[in-house]
């Protein structure tokens, strides 16, 4: 059964789906979403600022019957992600045909959030200066090769986990071997975020990730072959450049970090130059990289780069892609705001 990237869904691997599905029919009471879980969905929306007006319960119902319409999208699936869309179906006594047409959708939905984060990784890497984009090439093939086809190591691990974070190398690694070798998983599998921790993605997902980052990368290493722009990181003797910014003060001058430094003070993010942030609050990361970036003070990079180098710089504990919320969209107007106060020249 091919499972990524042509959204195919082989009728005989989904029949064994069905038949468990059959099979489970009077185990149900069981599949229920439970109070706890309904509980920390909307506290969840509550913390990113939506309200839901009505029932929640019915808001859960609302959005299985998407997926039985096949309308859900990726904001749907983020903005769902703590439940469990499964446990509901089987509750409903669901054709094949319905089953299987859910299950399509579900890969189609899956696979283009992985292509348009490639996509968005790969246009903001087209964005370093030329020599580099090759030597990071390189950099990056030779971490997903040392980390994919081997017992995965501390280093390795560390390595793959900048590329895109995940929470159980092993698992990624049974999982990618199952999608290579188009082995059958139950769908519950196919999901974008984890189901055990909703705010990390799934095993699946980043298996599926790297695969299609490895992909485009060595589609990038053809193409500056062909065009004889190429140059290996094994020849770097008469490059002088900084391949990896491990640090903040890698990629602005003295002044520009001292500013920076001076504003996460001033607006009380840090004391003495160390994060003061919950873990509640670290999208405040994200509101204040937008504002360095659009005022200039920060350069033209990707978002998530930007983020793990002002982390570091304060000591704050990075683990995952940071998305918008109130929180950030407040931070991101106090920066731009406390810029124009308080110029840098």
């Amino acid at each position: 059964m091919k499972k990524n990237f042509d959204f195919k869904v082989d009728f005989d691997v989904a029949a064994k789906y069905i038949e468990e599905h059959n099979k489970n029919k009077g185990q149900r009471d069981i599949d229920k979403i439970d109070e706890a879980t309904l509980s920390k969905f909307l506290s969840d929306l509550t913390d990113r600022g939506i309200q839901v007006n009505g029932n929640v319960n019915k808001w859960v119902d609302d959005y299985a019957t998407r997926w039985v319409e096949r309308t859900v999208n990726v904001k749907d699936w983020y903005t769902y992600r703590m439940i469990n869309f499964w446990k509901i179906l089987n509750e409903r006594d669901l054709t094949n045909e319905t089953i299987i047409s859910i299950q399509e959708h579900q890969l189609m939905v899956l696979d283009a959030f992985v292509s348009s984060l490639v996509k968005s990784r790969i246009k903001d890497e087209s964005l370093i200066e030329e020599s580099r984009r090759c030597i990071l090439i390189d950099k990056n093939l030779n971490i997903l090769n040392d980390f994919l086809i081997g017992t995965p190591k501390d280093i390795s691990n560390k390595r793959a986990k900048n590329i895109i974070e995940f929470e159980d190398a092993s698992e990624v690694l049974v999982l990618f071997d199952e999608i290579i070798n188009n082995r059958y998983l139950a769908f519950e599998k196919y999901t974008i975020y984890s189901v055990d921790n909703p705010n990390n993605f799934s095993s699946y997902f980043v298996a599926c990730y790297l695969l299609e980052y490895k992909r485009a990368l060595k589609t990038l290493q053809i193409k500056y072959s062909d065009q004889g722009e190429y140059i290996s990181p094994t020849d770097l003797s008469q490059i002088k450049i900084n391949d990896k910014p491990n640090e903040l003060r890698d990629i602005v001058s003295e002044d520009k970090l001292n500013y920076i430094i001076k504003l996460l003070e001033d607006l009380s993010i840090t004391k003495d130059g160390k994060s003061m942030l919950s873990p509640r609050r670290k999208s405040v990361i994200r509101g204040v990289v937008e504002g360095l970036r659009e005022c200039n003070v920060l350069p033209n990079q990707s978002l998530n780069k930007l983020c793990r180098l002002i982390a570091s710089q304060i000591g704050l504990d990075f683990i995952k892609k940071l998305d918008w919320s109130k929180t950030s969209d407040e931070y991101h107007k106090l920066t731009v705001k406390y810029i124009k106060d308080n110029p840098l020249h």
